[in-house]
């Protein structure tokens, strides 16, 4: 092809974003001044919300299950994988029909915080003219190492992220308290009813054994 000749017909080659120069991008030892722009905090704070999330996932879990005073319960659910427990939530979703959007919505947004931490965990960091810091999803570095583009996720989509998943720990907590509420009445009632029946059955029996 000649020299200058524009090259419409083919694929445009991919934009490199990130090149592997730990001194400017990566691996920066704390209190090193060439890190001090590096969004670290950003990718921390979606990480660690994200494990209060997922305990928060697991005590909703056992509410909606109806086994959250049921002594291993917690144990058990806490200990399944995260994906599982959101699959779980929108399972039980379906018994109960007055909350079931309210709960699959909850799930849902669970999942998406999910792949945004695991972005934030396992991603190459970088920069780009246009988007400022960005996050190569996982398999960014081998993409890359390929010669190939990588997809990419900004870092402000990772704050947006975090700010949902603050918000969605304080719906969890006020639907996980509502459940609990809701099956110590059943309980309560269920009590009433079997203390009822004892009484009667109690009541039946001396009179039975009454002389006439």
């Amino acid at each position: 092809m000649a020299k200058g000749t524009r090259r419409s017909s083919e694929t445009p080659a991919p934009q490199v974003v990130w090149t592997p120069a730990p001194r400017t991008v990566i691996a920066h030892l704390e209190g090193d001044p060439s890190g001090n722009d590096v969004p670290y905090d950003k990718l921390g704070q979606l990480i660690v919300l994200h494990n209060m999330l997922e305990v928060g996932l697991s005590m909703l879990l056992s509410a909606v299950a109806g086994v959250h005073g049921h002594g291993m319960s917690f144990p058990i659910i806490s200990a399944l994988d995260y994906n599982r427990k959101c699959e779980l939530l929108k399972g039980f979703a379906g018994q109960f029909p007055n909350e079931k959007a309210r709960i699959r919505k909850i799930a849902d947004l669970a999942e998406k915080i999910g792949k945004g931490r695991n972005d934030a965990a396992h991603g190459v960091i970088g920069k780009t003219k246009e988007q400022g810091w960005v996050v190569h999803r996982m398999a960014g570095a081998k993409l890359l190492s390929q010669g190939k583009a990588a997809p990419l996720l900004t870092v402000q989509e990772l704050v947006d992220l975090s700010t949902a998943a603050a918000d969605l720990i304080e719906r969890m907590e006020a639907l996980r308290t509502e459940f609990e509420a809701a099956h110590a009445a059943v309980q309560s009632r269920n009590d009433q009813l079997t203390e009822i029946i004892r009484t009667a059955v109690t009541k039946a029996q001396a009179e039975a054994r009454a002389p006439d």
